[in-house]
């Protein structure tokens, strides 16, 4: 959480004061509720994470073209200087600050993950992903102030830096299947929101929103595709199945999820080696995330167990996730 003093200069430009700020949480970003129950909101607060004013508004540009499309998605708020990012200084220190419509509805529950629900995530992502990619004429010139996959900072900056310098073997099985698979999607790219996943999701009805773009990238729809696997499938599953079920109940979410999905876009191509790579990828990913944020030494040994195995599935090029086809 932010200081309080910070607070009410931060939300200022967008009309709030640091009591009328909520905090739900702290990761990439400092994110706060704000507004009234009537007319909800969310404040963003991003600093010290390499992310430019350039790439944020970027960001905004794709979210409000993607809801001039009938993406169900959560729009910027303007400032009362007509802003929708501002850039805060305070102590030599820049804070980008954006504030956005709440989602309507509430957080995705265990009870919610039936297969009927994987589908109305699939059919979201199918809109999503045919406003990039079946309209290319589209998406806004200055979306391109977005990285492209391989440059992202959990791939680069975080890998070096988080993780232990005895895991060599894993930084650098990472590095050669990021090698590997540049050149396999160079001509695949578009924008992806690259983070898809149920705690990215609100429901409402039955209706889903998504929101949290901000690691949104150029890269191919398989990228997205292993995210939703592994986040909102594979890691759902774990530990909550028996383990000679899990790949049937892998396998009933993923069908559900692509028949959603090719209920939008019937004729898409999902290459399934790529999608097996990325997947791989995305456990790298999950991995330095931890290493980044979790004490390790304050863990159950269970978990450290867990890492390891992930580290090693990543060096072995492995996938936990077996049996799934595009």
């Amino acid at each position: 959480m932010l200081d309080r003093s910070l607070l009410t200069r931060l939300g200022r430009p967008f009309g709030f004061q640091a009591d009328e700020l909520r905090w739900i949480r702290s990761s990439q970003n400092h994110v706060y509720e704000c507004g009234s129950p009537d007319d909800p909101a969310v404040l963003r607060v991003s600093s010290g994470r390499s992310r430019t004013l350039a790439e944020v508004e970027a960001e905004l540009d794709w979210i409000e073209n993607l809801a001039r499309q009938d993406v169900p998605v959560c729009r910027a708020r303007l400032s009362s200087e007509g802003q929708r990012c501002h850039v805060v200084s305070i102590d030599g220190k820049d804070y980008l600050v954006v504030c956005f419509d709440r989602a309507p509805g509430r957080a995705v529950e265990i009870a919610d993950l039936t297969p009927e629900f994987h589908a109305r995530l699939g059919e979201v992502t199918a809109r999503l992903h045919a406003a990039v990619f079946d309209d290319r004429t589209a998406a806004a010139d200055s979306t391109s102030a977005r990285a492209p996959w391989h440059a992202s900072r959990l791939l680069n900056g975080d890998i070096e830096r988080y993780t232990a310098a005895s895991v060599g073997g894993f930084r650098a099985a990472a590095r050669s299947l990021v090698a590997r698979l540049a050149p396999q999607v160079e001509h695949r790219l578009g924008l992806l929101h690259a983070d898809i996943s149920f705690s990215n999701v609100f429901v409402d009805d039955g209706r889903l929103t998504l929101f949290d773009f901000d690691n949104c990238e150029h890269g191919p729809i398989e990228q997205d595709f292993a995210t939703i696997l592994y986040d909102s499938i594979y890691c759902r599953l774990l530990n909550r199945v028996p383990a000679d079920e899990l790949a049937a109940r892998i396998g009933e979410r993923w069908d559900a999820f692509l028949a959603g999905y090719r209920g939008v876009r019937p004729h898409v191509e999902i290459d399934a080696d790529l999608l097996r790579q990325f997947l791989i990828l995305r456990e790298a990913i999950i991995y330095t995330h931890y290493c980044r944020t979790v004490d390790l030494a304050a863990v159950r040994e269970s978990f450290r167990e867990g890492m390891d195995e992930m580290r090693r599935n990543v060096e072995a090029g492995a996938t936990p996730v077996l049996d799934v086809t595009a």
